[in-house]
């Protein structure tokens, strides 16, 4: 599956703050469902323009019910799952990162395991947790401003 973006892009005023959420549905891989076969989603040249944190969410159920791997304003990678209000840090690594420019960005979902490379960057995390999701869909996220992507690509886990 392919998805082609032009750009996912919420601007706030000097007193408001908008974020955005851009998802796709994902079909059943092979005659498997998605949650039984994990998947990789890779988006090519992930380009924050502006915003406080950004990236890929996987496992999608909702504007406020994901994990995701994020590009934060300071200077952090981290793997979160975001139920409702409640956001919990997987895990997390410092990453120097710019804005205007583009990454390759992949996210692994496979049973408990979430997994995320960006260059030579991988961090990877498990929710055994009650809380974990086991299926739902992709998305693009960011926080307080402006992102784009011109390719997303999501494959079957090959064992």
């Amino acid at each position: 599956m392919t998805a082609k973006t032009s750009a996912l892009a919420c601007r706030g005023g000097h007193r408001s703050t908008i974020d955005a959420a851009l998802s796709w549905v994902l079909p059943d891989m092979e005659g498997q469902p998605i949650a039984e076969a994990g998947f990789v989603i890779a988006a090519a040249d992930v380009m924050i323009h502006l915003g406080r944190e950004a990236g890929v969410a996987v496992r999608v159920q909702g504007l406020r019910r994901y994990y995701a791997a994020l590009l934060s304003r300071d200077g952090m990678l981290r793997l979160v799952r975001q139920r409702d209000e409640e956001r919990i840090v997987l895990a997390e690594t410092a990453f120097a990162w710019s804005l205007e420019r583009s990454y390759d960005v992949e996210v692994a979902a496979e049973g408990d395991r979430i997994t995320c490379r960006i260059g030579d960057a991988t961090l990877t995390a498990r929710d055994g947790s009650a809380a974990e999701f086991r299926d739902g869909g992709i998305g693009l996220l960011v926080h307080e401003g402006a992102l784009s992507s011109n390719d997303i690509r999501v494959t079957a886990v090959r064992a």
